[in-house]
């Protein structure tokens, strides 16, 4: 279900500050770069962990947990939920929840579209996400973009834009190696400075017959670039779903 880019494209999305959720407008540190491919029957398990690696003794630990459907072939709801600070506050940060739409093929890559609801359960304003989903598949290369803009319902802050990126190639019938990149790629009223994250990345697949479908394993370790001092040098994650048509 999902794929990704055999170009490394000109990345970004991710501006992990105190939290790693806080004015991202990327998928965080512990979700998947996702694919626009829908399914009728689908029914998509994801959970989530990333460690963010800085330059103090402790690091920050995070977990995202998602359920997915594909109502047909085209539409699909989720819901998600994430803790951005495992250690120091083991509760659910926020809750998001998603209706994507597959677009199909324009200009030879299959695209789609998503709108989600993000409500904090701390301090921030719920905010409104959309996402433009981008694959293109040419064995053995594939690859996934997201490009992701966000925006604060209360309007105190500017519009957030970024990217993930998951490219890779087919090694073996059940292992893809490749980059993976997240970033911020800039705030409505200016440019620069967003933190970029950057590293090597492999995806195995396992069939599980006994539960039905396949788990897809999601492994990657990112350095980052373009951060303050004492912020996130880098961050490893993992990430583990189970996909079963019904």
């Amino acid at each position: 279900m999902r794929h990704a880019l055999p170009t490394f494209i000109a990345a970004m999305a991710l501006s992990l500050g105190a939290s790693p959720r806080d004015a991202a407008a990327a998928p965080g540190p512990a979700d998947g770069v996702d694919g626009p491919q829908v399914v009728k029957g689908e029914l998509t398990v994801h959970l989530g962990f990333a460690r963010l690696l800085t330059q103090r003794s402790d690091a920050d630990d995070v977990v995202n947990a998602e359920v997915g459907y594909d109502f047909s072939n085209r539409f699909r709801l989720t819901a998600n939920s994430d803790i951005a600070d495992v250690r120091h506050s083991p509760f659910v940060s926020s809750t998001t929840v998603e209706a994507l739409y597959n677009i199909g093929r324009i200009a030879g890559v299959e695209t789609a579209f998503r709108l989600g609801y993000n409500h904090p359960w701390r301090e921030r304003d719920d905010s409104v996400e959309a996402t433009l989903l981008i694959t293109k598949i040419h064995e053995p290369f594939e690859g996934d973009l997201n490009l992701v803009a966000q925006q604060d319902l209360t309007g105190r802050r500017d519009a957030d834009l970024g990217y993930a990126l998951l490219a890779v190639v087919r090694t073996t019938e059940n292992l893809q190696l490749g980059v993976k990149a997240l970033g911020g790629l800039a705030a409505t009223r200016g440019f620069g400075g967003q933190a970029k994250y950057l590293g090597p990345s492999a995806v195995v697949t396992v069939p599980v017959p006994q539960a039905g479908g396949q788990i897809r394993i999601e492994a990657a370790y990112l350095i980052a670039r373009g951060v303050p001092h004492g912020d996130p040098t880098g961050l490893w994650s993992l990430v583990a779903e189970w996909e079963r048509v019904f």
